[in-house]
């Protein structure tokens, strides 16, 4: 026979929160320690109320009012607080093994290292709740609501009951299949006790029933989850196509680019080696024939061949450079580009069978994009090639943005 719970006053229960006050604040010394161990405490009114490391084992808190209380490293071990609104409170390390949190609210929760170990989470509300570190092992989160919730795939795959939209790694297909096939052998027994009147109850017709509607929900699911992943692997690959199509022009350009560069060193040398051998031949010899009658205009007829060949090795160079600079900012671009398309590939090959799931990691890729296209200055540079820019290939990302949403 279950325990009767201590029934506590209103009154009872403000004096208890103000000595426990006065104890947490003296650290001990003054006051006293809250002893709420099975209490019933059922719509009791907690808002803001301070019950660090106090003991509430057992405790029955349905409907209680806890938002923004302070229940850090309380032992809740046990206790029901089903229904009750704990919206915004501090639970950091607190303990809630097998403590009843059914259709709680826990919006905004502080659940940071907190014992969950095999608590009821059933419908529970967690929304934008702090996970991180808590201990989940075991606890049913049937039907849970953990949308903007901070925690770790690792710590989720230790619970139960974790609706699929949570679960990035988790195949839906696969785990609709599996259902599918446990529901096939179950009406296909229950089809053969029917097919025996006699044997047959009236339970287990409506458990045939049942099943039959589940099996037709988890093929529309499968069927749901199947177009939606082609829809995906078709989104992706037509923005990869955005980003084939100015990598191909980056890649002749740079292509270009190199050849221009091998002619302006060719033309370079060629000049050097008609510099060197005009001073061998020609220069040299008007340099010792040169007397007093020589004009300017003669000096400049046998000069000027090699002011233009100076001239002419100064402009190659700098071309050179030039193409130099072009190829390492082509490459640049390139690089910026080959790396969305490796993200956009990677999310088809890996694209989840799972709407919600699809939807973070491309929402994460639309960021990646922003990002790129802010932050890259370089890429916002026109590079001028025969007096025609280049196209930005991240002008394409753009577009690219409208599929992934």
């Amino acid at each position: 026979m279950a325990e009767e719970l201590r029934k506590i006053t209103q009154e009872e229960l403000d004096n208890i929160l103000v000595e426990h006050q006065l104890w947490f604040e003296s650290d001990g010394k003054k006051g006293k320690r809250a002893n709420l161990l099975k209490a019933d405490l059922y719509k009791a009114n907690l808002f803001r109320a301070n019950l660090m490391e106090a003991d509430l084992r057992g405790t029955n808190l349905q409907e209680a009012d806890l938002s923004k209380a302070n229940l850090g490293r309380a032992n809740l071990f046990n206790a029901n607080l089903g229904r009750a609104n704990l919206q915004e409170a501090d639970l950091q390390k607190t303990d809630l093994s097998l403590a009843n949190l059914q259709e709680t609210n826990l919006q905004e929760v502080y659940l940071f290292r907190a014992y969950l170990q095999e608590a009821n989470l059933l419908g529970a509300n967690l929304l934008g709740a702090n996970l991180l570190g808590a201990n989940l092992l075991g606890a049913n989160l049937l039907g849970a609501n953990l949308e903007d919730a901070l925690y770790l795939d690792s710590q989720l795959e230790k619970a139960i009951n974790v609706p699929s939209k949570y679960l990035l790694k988790k195949d839906i297909i696969l785990d609709t299949e599996s259902q599918i096939k446990s529901l096939q052998d179950e009406k296909k027994e229950l089809q053969e006790k029917l097919q025996q009147a006699s044997s047959a109850t009236k339970e287990e017709k409506e458990r045939l029933k049942q099943v039959e509607a589940q099996l037709e929900l988890a093929e529309q699911t499968i069927q749901r989850e199947q177009d939606a992943k082609k829809k995906t692997k078709a989104q992706i690959e037509t923005a990869v196509k955005y980003l084939k199509n100015p990598n191909a022009y980056i890649s002749k350009q740079i292509t270009f680019q190199y050849i221009l560069m091998g002619l302006y060193v060719l033309l370079s040398l060629l000049t050097v080696w008609f510099f060197m051998n005009y001073i061998n031949d020609h220069y040299t010899n008007f340099k010792l024939n040169m007397d007093s009658g020589t004009t300017f205009i003669n000096w400049l007829f046998y000069a000027s061949p090699l002011l233009i060949s100076f001239s002419l090795i100064i402009t190659f160079i700098n071309q050179i450079n030039k193409r130099l600079q072009n190829i390492v900012r082509l490459n640049e671009r390139k690089r910026y580009v080959d790396s969305v398309e490796g993200g956009l590939q990677a999310i088809n090959a890996l694209s989840i069978n799972n709407e919600d799931a699809r939807k973070k990691i491309l929402d994460t890729m639309e960021k990646i994009i922003n990002h790129t296209l802010q932050s890259s200055e370089k890429a916002n540079e026109p590079i001028m090639l025969e007096e025609k820019a280049v196209e930005d290939p991240l002008a394409t990302l753009s577009k690219i943005k409208d599929l992934v949403k």
